[in-house]
Order: structure tokens, then sequence, then C-alpha cells
């Protein structure tokens, strides 16, 4: 971590992952990280290991990466509406896996899913208060993936959708415009 807040992540393989229990993640809940560098070689983002980081704005993810772990980014269990941490992400073409509670609470204002993706855990994008466009080019949307996403208002769908987990949009209140781009 640079005295810029900038923390380069180094390495290759898997991340190590963590919960919130016995094993917590020493990145949690450290408000010094402004933005994060994972590089290239690693092959996935950890279980909570980047939990509560308030000032997280931005991520850059490596081509490598093929899933992100259970609540990586969650930014906790605040009040509907507010948001904190990571208003930006770009999830790179080879993950095909996002875990439960990814990106919960985040401050993320779009937000496209590649191809690849196979899995999404529940509650992915719970209480995105600030998110307000989706695009899931995968095969399916997780249970619970939207709820709360208050401005949520248009979401496209891809040709290769298979599955749409149930409760999906509960709570997206200016959710105006869903398309679908297959037949």
């Amino acid at each position: 971590l640079y005295s810029n807040g900038n923390l380069r992540v180094r390495g290759t393989g898997e991340m190590y992952d963590y919960d919130t229990d016995s094993n917590i993640s020493p990145l949690r809940e450290n408000n010094d990280i402004q933005s994060v560098m994972v590089d290239e070689g690693i092959t996935s983002v950890g279980a909570y290991i980047f939990g509560n980081c308030l000032n997280m704005e931005k991520i850059t993810l490596p081509t490598t990466l093929t899933s992100i772990g259970q609540a990586a980014f969650m930014q906790g269990d605040g009040y509907t509406g507010t948001v904190y941490g990571l208003t930006e992400i770009t999830i790179p073409s080879k993950v095909t896996s996002i875990a439960a509670s990814a990106f919960w609470g985040t401050a993320i204002e779009s937000l496209v899913i590649p191809a690849a993706v196979t899995e999404i855990g529940k509650y992915a994008c719970r209480d995105c208060a600030a998110l307000r466009s989706v695009t899931v080019n995968g095969t399916v949307i997780g249970e619970f993936m939207f709820v709360s996403c208050i401005r949520l208002s248009t979401f496209n769908i891809g040709a290769k959708l298979k599955k749409i987990g149930s409760n999906v949009f509960n709570y997206c209140s200016a959710l105006t415009q869903i398309t679908y781009d297959g037949t």
C-alpha cells in the first residue's frame, strides 16, 4: 500500500479466502486504500478480502482472473440508499464465477457481467444504491442479485442467458426497462 492510497496486489494463482470471524483479512476496513491494481497471473479475488474499505473506489483486475470470492468487495449491511467503496469495476472476460454478496453495498454505477459467467451467488449486488445500468452477457442471474438497487433503471439481458434466480429485482423501484437480446 503506497502513501497515495494505491494498493498493488502481486503474485500468481488464487488469493487467500478470509471470513468475518476468526480469519479476518488484513485489508478489511482499511480506509487508506483508494485504488487497487491486481497483477496478471492472479486467478481469483479472495473471499472477504476488501470488505468495508470505504474509500476504495477503483480496482483494476487482471485478464487472468476467473473468479470473484464471497463478499470480496462487500461494504456492509448499512442503511438502504447508503453506498460506500467501489465505484468502478470492469469484470475480466475469463471470469466464470461471482460468489454471494460480492458487491453488496458498493457504489458501482454500472455493471457488465461477461459472457463466460456461469455461476452467481445470492445477493451479489444487493443494496448497490448507485447502480443504474446492468448488462448480463453470461448464462445466469443469481437469486436476490439486485435487491434494493433503488436507482437501477435499465437492464439488458444477453442472448446466452439460461437461468434467472428468484427475487432478482425486489425493491428496484426505478427499474423501467428490461431488454433481451435473444429471441
